[in-house]
Parts: C-alpha cells; sequence; structure tokens
C-alpha cells in the first residue's frame, strides 16, 4: 500500500510538472503570437507606407510634367499675390493703428472714471461727515433740553 501510495504521489508531482511544463509552453505560444501579430500588423503599416509613397511619387511624376505648363501661369499668379500682399498688409498696418487708438482711448476713459469715482467717494465722505455732525448736534441738544426739562420739572 505504501508503494502504491509513494507511485501515486509521483504521478501526481509528475502530473503537476507536466501541467506546469503545458502551462508555460502555453504562454510562451501565446507570447509568440502576440509577437507575430504585432509583427505582421507593423507588416501591414509598412506596406501601406509603402504604397503611400508609392503613390506620392507617382503624383510627384504627374506634378512635374503639368508644371512646365503652370510655370507661366504661376509668375503671372505670383505679381498678384504679391500685390494682394502689400494691399493686405497696408489694411493690417491701418488696423493696428486703429487697435492702438482704441486701446488708448479705452486707458484715457479708464483713467476719467477712476478720477471720478474718486471724486464722488470724497463727495459721499464728506456727506456722511456732515450729517454725523449734524447728527451729533441734534443728539447734543436733545439731550440738554431732556436735562433742563428734567432740573425743571
Amino acid at each position: 500500500a505504501k508503494a502504491l501510495q509513494e507511485r501515486a504521489a509521483r504521478t501526481a508531482a509528475l502530473q503537476q510538472r507536466h501541467a506546469a511544463t503545458v502551462a508555460t509552453e502555453l504562454a510562451i505560444s501565446r507570447s509568440e503570437l502576440e509577437s507575430a501579430e504585432d509583427e505582421a500588423q507593423q507588416l501591414r503599416k509598412d506596406i501601406a507606407v509603402a504604397r503611400r509613397k508609392q503613390q506620392d511619387a507617382q503624383e510627384e511624376q504627374e506634378a512635374h510634367a503639368a508644371s512646365a505648363r503652370e510655370a507661366q501661369t504661376l509668375a503671372l499668379a505670383a505679381s498678384k499675390a504679391e500685390s494682394e500682399v502689400s494691399l493686405q498688409a497696408t489694411v493690417l498696418e491701418l488696423q493696428i493703428v486703429l487697435r492702438e487708438r482704441e486701446q488708448a482711448h479705452r486707458e484715457s476713459l479708464a483713467g476719467e472714471m477712476e478720477a471720478t469715482h474718486q471724486k464722488e467717494l470724497r463727495l459721499l465722505a464728506a456727506a456722511l461727515h456732515r450729517l454725523g455732525v449734524r447728527y451729533g448736534r441734534a443728539l447734543g441738544q436733545s439731550e440738554s433740553q431732556e436735562e433742563d426739562a428734567a432740573s425743571r420739572g
């Protein structure tokens, strides 16, 4: 019976080692599969890039063939563009001057508003002070009248 138990234990150990080996091989196979998929994806990308480069080269050849006809048209367009750019530069310079004037005007208005605000605050403070003085006088007169009435009565 002991020999059977030892044999069963060895068999279980062998089965565990075999399962571990299979799991390791499975993990390696998955890793290799993922690596192969990554390589395939990279190859697809490389093929797409190569096709795009080929298409770009073909388009460039077609463009060179058409460039001789377009050279004269481009020269005319260039002179027209130069005059338009000059006009646009002038317009932009005028807009800059206008914006600078607007900014100066806004700054002067802000300064005026600040000065007006300060003046209003001073006037309000003076009015509050006068009101406080009058209140103090009225309170003093009221108290003195109450004292006179109390001393008489």
